[in-house]
């Protein structure tokens, strides 16, 4: 894991065009401090983005996960069973 780049809020006043440049080309957060505290995190968009989605993914694995768990599911062969015969059905009306 890469050792996080944390600088002080102060530098982002003197320097935001050297710390935007170091978070595009690296693609990597910037954490800033205020008085030696954690305070903000500057990322490219590209990441907020990616992030954004993976949290999406995460709630979407996690309601699945309890549907599952509720016995809100349907095995594989009843799924392919329904579709079969749907397939089925339609075969047949379109050969009239």
């Amino acid at each position: 894991m890469k050792m996080p780049n944390i600088r002080p809020s102060s530098e982002l006043r003197n320097n935001y065009t050297g710390i935007m440049k170091f978070c595009r080309q690296k693609r990597q957060p910037v954490f800033l401090t205020v008085n030696g505290k954690g305070d903000s995190v500057i990322l490219p968009i590209e990441l907020y983005e990616q992030s954004q989605e993976e949290q999406k993914l995460a709630l979407l694995l996690d309601e699945a996960e309890a549907e599952i768990n509720a016995g809100n599911c349907f095995t594989h062969e009843e799924v392919f069973g329904e579709l079969n015969q749907k397939i089925e059905r339609l075969r047949k009306t379109e050969n009239l």
